[in-house]
C-alpha cells in the first residue's frame, strides 16, 4: 500500500513539475481576454469552513494569435476581486504548448515540492518497512 501511495505522489509531483517547468522556461504572460468568475457548493462543507468552491473560465490569445481557453479553481480573494472587475486576470502559459497554462504559477510550483517532499517520505518508509521485514 505504501509503494502505491508513493508512487502516486511521485507520478503527481512529476506532473505538476513538469507543468510548472513548461511555463517557467518560456515565461510567457497575457492577460485574460474574458474572465466569467464562478462558485458551486463543495459537498460536505456545510459547517466548517467555505462551503464554496471558486473558478474562473478565462480566454487568452497568445502569441501567434490563437485563442484559447481554460477553467481553473480559483481562492476567495480572487473570485470577489474578478466579481467586482477590480483586477485583470494575469495567464501564464508555455509558448510550445499554450494548452498549458495557469493562473497562479507560484501554487503550481508549491503544489509539486510539497508533493515531492511527500513522496519521499512515502518512499522512505516504504523502504524501512521493506528492511524491518
Amino acid at each position: 500500500m505504501l509503494v502505491a501511495i508513493a508512487l502516486l505522489a511521485t507520478g503527481l509531483a512529476a506532473w505538476y513539475g513538469h507543468t510548472y517547468w513548461l511555463i517557467a522556461s518560456d515565461g510567457a504572460t497575457v492577460q485574460a481576454q474574458s474572465v466569467r468568475p464562478a462558485s458551486e457548493r463543495k459537498i460536505g462543507k456545510m459547517v466548517l469552513g467555505d462551503p464554496n468552491r471558486y473558478f474562473a473560465s478565462y480566454r487568452f490569445v497568445d502569441e501567434s494569435g490563437r485563442e484559447h481557453a481554460s477553467r481553473q479553481t480559483i481562492s476567495r480573494d480572487l473570485y470577489e476581486a474578478l466579481s467586482q472587475g477590480d483586477v485583470p486576470l494575469i495567464v501564464h502559459y508555455s509558448r510550445a504548448r499554450p494548452d498549458v497554462n495557469v493562473v497562479d504559477l507560484d501554487a503550481v510550483r508549491w503544489v509539486s515540492i510539497i508533493l515531492a517532499a511527500l513522496a519521499g517520505v512515502v518512499w522512505i518508509a516504504a523502504l524501512l518497512r521493506l528492511v524491518r521485514g
